[in-house]
This record gives C-alpha cells, structure tokens and sequence, in this order.
C-alpha cells in the first residue's frame, strides 16, 4: 500500500506517493480525486514518484483516471521523479505519450 502526501505549492497541487501503489489503494485514491475538486487556484498538478518502488496496472488506471480529472478541471498534470522499476513500467504502458513524464 502507499503513502499519499497531498500539498499545494504556489499554483500547483502535488501529489507525492511512495511504496506501492496498486488497486489496493483504490479508496485511498479516491481522496486525492476529491481533493483535486478543490484545487482553486491552481493550474497543475504534479505527481512526485521518486519514493513510489511499484505500480501495477491498477496503479497505471488510477494515474489515467487522474488525468482525466485534471483535463476536467483544466489542470496540467505531470509525472515527475520515477525511477527503476517504475520508470520502466512507465516506458512500458508509453505513459510519456499520455502524460508530461519528467525525469
């Protein structure tokens, strides 16, 4: 299961996440969705996966449900900090070609 930081810097709501994250963490998910419906003000959001160590498919869904909440609420998202394992499921699903992956 992983753990979800939620803070907002400047105009951009960040979501840090480490551990796994798997559909396990659907519930936990769900929050993070609600919180966006909160974001005024803010115009991106950033999803800070350097301490994330797994994500399964579950994981990549909730990520892509993610974006389609920030398309909704006109948010820029990003990926940023992955690494290892992850970076390479990443690559993988070609999740560059859906979201701003940076390194």
């Amino acid at each position: 299961m992983s753990k979800v930081e939620i803070t907002t810097q400047n105009n951009t709501k960040k979501i840090t996440l480490s551990g796994h994250f798997t559909a396990m963490d659907h519930d936990q998910f769900r929050a993070i969705l609600d919180d966006l419906q909160t974001a005024e003000g803010c115009t991106a959001c950033a999803v800070d996966l350097e301490h994330l160590d797994f994500i399964d498919s579950g994981g990549l869904g909730m990520l892509l449900l993610l974006r389609d909440a920030c398309i909704k609420q006109k948010l820029a998202l990003s990926l940023t900090n992955a690494k290892g394992d992850v970076l390479r499921i990443l690559d993988i699903a070609k999740f560059d070609q859906l979201f701003k992956v940076v390194g």
